[in-house]
């Protein structure tokens, strides 16, 4: 039995290690894209702007695009800000959900916080049953509401991986702009409104990312990320 539990210990730090390797590789490339954000030598100022810019006909009767020579250096800079925060809030969601499976692999016993059953053909298409309760439960879970996620990790393996209420808070409200640019290209609308608690007028309105927002950003995602790799496998090493 001893001999077991090494193996498991064994197999739990060797996968542990190759999330590592995966998070440091994804941090790095979030690196570059900040390092090119920073390089602009313009900086968003306001909460908001409007792109200034219109089409023009040639003698030829070909439209052009022109965009306004005071917004393009700040078009540019929000283009790549944008990217930041799309790569950014992914690399969270998938640290939470691939550290999550993890837990629940080496540490099996903590499936019984979940309600889930399987289907006898599943169990027999699968040589690990426990592989698919697995699946089922981070695939039901919201790991872009940082609420949700903070509960899970803190009831199910007693990890706090947030270190305060504004650390939340700010987390979720990188998550909350990434969904205005992923699905209404940066475009606050009512639903950002109420959740960030700006006021109204800026409904309708691009959304600026200034350089101190990534700068905020980029600190609450490395510090999360370490957070996790430093004080989690430990508490997944004493329960096997």
């Amino acid at each position: 039995m001893h001999m077991n539990n090494e193996s498991l210990i064994k197999n739990a730090k060797e996968d542990a290690k190759e999330l590592c390797l995966f998070q440091f590789l994804h941090l790095i490339k979030l690196g570059f894209i900040f390092n090119h954000c920073m390089a602009f030598k313009v900086e968003m100022k306001e909460s908001k702007y409007n792109l200034k810019a219109y089409i023009e006909e040639d003698q030829e009767g070909v439209y052009e695009l022109v965009i306004d020579e005071d917004s393009a250096p700040l078009f540019k800079k929000q283009t790549f800000n944008e990217l930041y925060i799309i790569s950014g809030v992914s690399i969270f969601e998938k640290c939470c959900k691939d550290w999550f499976k993890w837990g629940l692999k080496y540490n099996p016993k903590r499936i019984k916080f979940f309600n889930k059953k399987i289907e006898i053909r599943e169990i027999i298409e699968s040589n690990d049953p426990n592989e698919i309760f697995i699946k089922k439960i981070t695939d039901n879970i919201n790991f872009q509401n940082v609420q949700i996620s903070s509960e899970y990790f803190k009831n199910v393996f007693g990890l706090n991986i947030f270190e305060s209420r504004e650390e939340k808070y700010s987390m979720q409200k990188y998550i909350d702009h990434r969904h205005i640019i992923s699905h209404n290209c940066g475009f606050a609308d009512f639903n950002y409104v109420k959740k960030t608690g700006i006021t109204e007028e800026h409904i309708g309105n691009v959304m600026a990312l200034t350089d101190k927002d990534l700068e905020e950003f980029n600190n609450l995602i490395y510090n999360f990320i370490t957070k996790i790799i430093l004080n989690f496998p430990p508490i997944i090493y004493d329960k096997i």
